[in-house]
């Protein structure tokens, strides 16, 4: 049940999203395929078009890639508290333009040479020219970036990637400067910041962090033991660890040969826990009576261990959810869906290379965290306690998530709404699953005395079938290896850096960079107060940052998407009369929200704010406290929605959130104000440029309505087949152009072999993306007819580009937004587990089948980016 952790962006589940790269390039990632195909001036014309530089860059040490877990991606939307981090801007072109291998006294040198003729310029611009002529050059030096566009693919061919990067420029607000506070006259704002504030500098606070140590996470790790114990488990180091052999089958032996340790094991907890003396280890297995209250027992136990972990926001083998019910979208439902896994995906578990790695980062962090040997730290004498065997438990633990991987259903089915809407009650699961309480479970997470709910969604049967037989053939220390495991794994985060350093080395494995790598503190803080305090943090950032015509204005380019939308439904001839008079409901009916949540909470009211989080206390002197409070806090928040209406008002993202989404059990599309910046939106920037971001974006969340998720639902948000026979057979031919097109396109894994991308994955995506570009562009061509002289709507050209049309800019302005690199290893961990495309073939695959790319940059028949099959809905 995973409310906070973080995972990659993976649009995952049916909260359709765009995914947003690192704004670290220059230029439109159309580029490369220009070259010879253009009738432009192209700097670039020389390098090969099919340079893999237009893939998204990664950012080694932001959120941890290993947090995803194998999660469900199943019907609904999920409501999980604070979303996925964004992927931030960032300094990287910076970097690598500036020199950074010269000496410190020879950058300084070039930059004061620099200094001069800048100076001078900006005399001159102040002295020379006309108001109207600055603001020209003002706009074209804004989309400079756009210009040397097409030296992007160049670039990124030729410049080695430099190791790191930043995030987002630091929020000025969290600054404890004391004018902060003073510019504010409300009572309650100020209460607001110093909440903020406080939440902020306990996580800058590193000296504190390593005084602290491992200890409060140690202190969680024990209590869970104490829940669920396991004689023979290495985790008690009160008893002689158990070296393990390898394998599957190692599991199995184990099993049978602790079987008796385990019955004993329970049967005297019993007794204890009665007060009755420990029981003679001569009890046999035959009393029938006896062995129904040891499974019992053990049954409790797990249903202990699991919740225990849930409420702590940490995912064990099952991932607890509350959510809208896609049946019922009003309603609120409890759901059942895949947890497990430590990985990203499931095929790194087939990878002996990986697997070795993620072995020993186990081991080195059970290490850290528990200490090599509890008796000499005490002092206490080792001959009669022998230390424990942490390979063992890191091999132990790998062997058991091999298991699960095993079980784990493929994501393109997790992403289906119907394959994963499953409704059951309580004794239903009971039958499924009978290795694990459910009344006790329930009782846990819900409080005593709490309605069964029903029904209970569960979005594999399958996979909580076969957890059942895992659970029942695997003895008890393994599973508390696990759960321990799954504990320091989540929190680790929340350590001093000399304490995580091995999560680093993974995650460097698993991207193909440098473990030295590590993200400034100050980036990973603001971070972690959009995650705890998002929506508070949001009412500065809209102040600051959203101000005057911004939302009216972005609200109208949304809009006209809209109406191009319903406009072109009539002319979709393979739409029959019923299934078009449907779709126009829903794009009717369709709820816009823009820039911030006016209810719940209201980000405008620091009173509504301050109420909305009053429950999550903030200590300025304890981090880690403060990180078990906010998940604590998270799944409060979510399990008490069961039983209530659904809230349609909430918003998924806070208002600095660079992104959007589309939620088809309310069918709502949302843009947080932290998207409606530069580069893809500006108030000052002429349309085409908008169109070419932000309208292209809105028309990404606007198709998803329409895509192979989206079109399940109807126009109130319900899951129902709402199609024809004959537009459901024509849809599918026509997706399959998509799958087949985008399965040809390829990336390289570190061994320079070719991978495809997965069509059928990426398919929704690559939908949307396909969409939003031609439907942005007729909305724009709408505008600009209805005004060729720029009265109402800003369509001018801009100073220094006038030599490309405001077609070819609009081209440009979406491509620019993708270009971006990754190292092969992410490349190819992104390729696993996110649903969209890689950024090069986000941008090229689309426009390779627009007909009027095509024609605006005069692209020869049957080339690379004109081919003769265009795929179309």
């Amino acid at each position: 049940m995973s409310f906070s952790d973080t995972t990659p962006l993976l649009g995952a589940n049916n909260q359709r999203r765009i995914s947003i790269p690192s704004s670290r390039s220059s230029g439109p990632a159309l580029s490369a395929s220009l070259g010879s195909n253009s009738n432009i001036n192209n700097p670039s014309s020389s390098s090969p078009p099919q340079r893999h530089w237009s893939e998204e860059t990664e950012d080694i040490s932001g959120p941890d890639p290993t947090s995803y877990g194998h999660q469900n991606t199943g019907a609904g939307y999920r409501r999980r508290g604070p979303l996925p981090p964004i992927h931030h801007s960032s300094d990287l072109d910076a970097q690598r333009f500036s020199g950074q291998d010269r000496p410190t006294w020879l950058r300084r040198l070039l930059c004061g040479c620099c200094c001069l003729p800048c100076r001078q310029a900006l005399y001159t611009f102040q002295n020379k020219y006309s108001r109207t002529e600055k603001y020209s050059m003002a706009v074209a030096a804004l989309f400079f970036f756009l210009a040397i566009g097409f030296l992007c693919a160049y670039v990124r061919a030729r410049e080695a990637i430099p190791e790191g990067g930043s995030n987002e420029v630091i929020k000025s607000i969290l600054s404890p400067e004391p004018n902060n506070l003073h510019r504010l006259k409300d009572d309650a704002s100020k209460r607001n910041l110093v909440k903020l504030q406080s939440l902020f500098e306990s996580c800058m606070d590193e000296k504190k962090m390593l005084e602290v140590g491992t200890k409060p996470l140690a202190d969680i790790v024990q209590k869970l033991v104490n829940i669920f114990p396991a004689t023979f488990s290495v985790l008690d180091r009160d008893m002689p660890s158990l070296v393990l052999e390898s394998g599957v089958e190692a599991l199995k032996s184990i099993n049978y040969k602790m079987v008796e340790t385990l019955n004993m094991r329970q049967l005297e907890g019993e007794n204890r826990s009665k007060g009755q003396p420990r029981q003679d280890s001569s009890f046999k297995r035959g009393d029938a009576s006896q062995r129904r209250s040891l499974v019992k027992a053990e049954r409790e136990e797990l249903a202990l261990a699991i919740t225990q972990l849930a409420s702590l926001d940490v995912i064990s083998v099952i991932d607890f959810d509350v959510d809208s019910d896609p049946k019922d979208p009003n309603k609120t439902v409890f759901k059942l869906n895949e947890g497990g896994l430590g990985l990203p995906s499931k095929h790194y578990y087939d990878e002996d290379k990986i697997m070795a790695t993620y072995q020993k980062t186990v081991e080195d962090m059970f290490v850290i965290v528990m200490g090599k040997d509890k008796h000499k730290e005490s002092g206490a004498a080792q001959s009669s306690k022998p230390p424990v065997i942490w390979p063992e438990v890191a091999k132990n633990v790998v062997e058991f998530e091999k298991l699960l991987a095993t079980i784990s259903t493929d994501q393109e089915d997790l992403d289906n709404s119907e394959l994963t809407y499953n409704p059951r009650t309580l004794s239903q699961v009971s039958e499924l699953i009978p290795a694990i309480d459910w009344s006790l479970t329930l009782e846990k997470l819900f409080g005593t005395g709490a309605d069964t709910p029903d029904p209970i969604i569960v979005s594999t049967p399958d996979y909580l079938e076969k957890l059942n037989a895992l659970l029942r053939d695997t003895p008890a220390m393994t599973l508390q290896n696990y759960f321990a495991w799954k504990l320091i794994k989540s929190l680790s985060d929340n350590l001093a850096l000399e304490f995580r350093k091995p999560m680093l080395e993974l995650k460097a494995a698993l991207q193909g960079v440098s473990a030295e790598l590590v993200t400034p503190r100050w980036e990973t803080c603001v971070d972690e107060v959009d995650h705890a305090l998002g929506a508070m943090a949001g009412h500065y950032f809209i102040n600051k940052a959203f101000k005057g015509d911004s939302k009216e204005m972005a609200d109208g380019i949304i809009h006209s998407l809209r109406t191009s939308f319903s406009k072109g439904l009539p002319q979709l001839e393979w739409l029959d009369k019923e299934t078009r008079l449907n779709a126009t409901e829903k794009v009717d009916l369709l709820i816009q929200k823009i820039g911030y949540s006016t209810e719940s909470p209201d980000v405008r009211s620091p009173e509504a704010l301050e109420e909305h989080f009053k429950d999550l206390g903030i200590d300025k002197a304890d981090f880690f406290g403060n990180q078990i409070r906010t998940r604590a806090w998270n799944v409060k928040q979510v399990l008490g929605e069961l039983g209530k209406p659904v809230n349609k008002a909430k918003w998924l993202m806070s208002p600095q959130t660079v992104n959007a989404y589309y939620n088809p059990n309310v069918n709502e599309i949302v843009f947080p104000a932290g998207i409606l910046q530069p580069p893809f939106f500006h108030v000052d920037s002429p349309e085409y440029l908008n169109y070419g971001g932000i309208g292209v974006i809105a028309g990404h969340e606007l198709t998803h309505a329409f895509d192979n998720e989206g079109r399940l639902y109807d126009a109130h948000g319900k899951l129902s087949d709402w199609w024809s026979n004959s537009t459901l057979k024509e849809f599918n031919e026509r997706s399959q152009c998509f799958i087949d097109q985008y399965g040809n396109f390829t990336v390289k894994d570190p061994q320079g072999r070719e991978n495809h991308v997965n069509g059928r994955l990426t398919l929704g995506e690559n939908l949307a993306d396909n969409g939003g570009l031609k439907k942005s562009f007729e909305a724009w061509q709408a505008r600009f007819k209805s005004d060729p002289r720029g009265k109402k709507y800003k369509n001018h050209l801009l100073a220094g580009l006038e030599d490309y049309s405001r077609e070819q800019l609009y081209y440009m302005s979406f491509a620019r937004i993708w270009c971006s690199q990754r190292r092969p290893a992410s490349a190819i961990e992104s390729l696993r587990t996110d649903p969209h495309a890689p950024a090069k073939w986000r941008v090229n695959g689309a426009v390779q089948n627009s007909k009027h790319f095509a024609e605006v940059f005069n692209c020869k028949p049957r080339s690379a980016m004109n081919p003769d099959t265009k795929c179309d809905l």
